[in-house]
């Protein structure tokens, strides 16, 4: 089944991603990645930070590989909600 934003990848950024990314307390120069329509803006550069491992940034652990497999997928198969 393909990814969703609703229980899959919304779950993602809320786990991995809002902490610096969120509207609340993004970081200086950080885009926001709270929503679906964010994330669809910006899947092109959250592909490329997360196939290579850029992000998240240390000290936190990178996603392992069955995220960034959801991530990838989800793009790839137009972003469901």
């Amino acid at each position: 089944e393909a990814p969703r934003w609703e229980g899959d990848i919304g779950s993602i950024s809320q786990s991995y991603c809002v902490e610096c990314h969120g509207a609340e307390n993004a970081m200086a120069g950080a885009r926001h990645l709270e929503t679906r329509q964010q994330w669809v803006d910006a899947f092109d550069q959250i592909r490329y930070n997360v196939v290579g491992g850029n992000m998240p940034k240390a000290p936190r652990e990178p996603l392992d590989a069955d995220i960034v497999r959801r991530i990838v997928a989800w793009g790839q198969t137009g972003f469901a909600e």
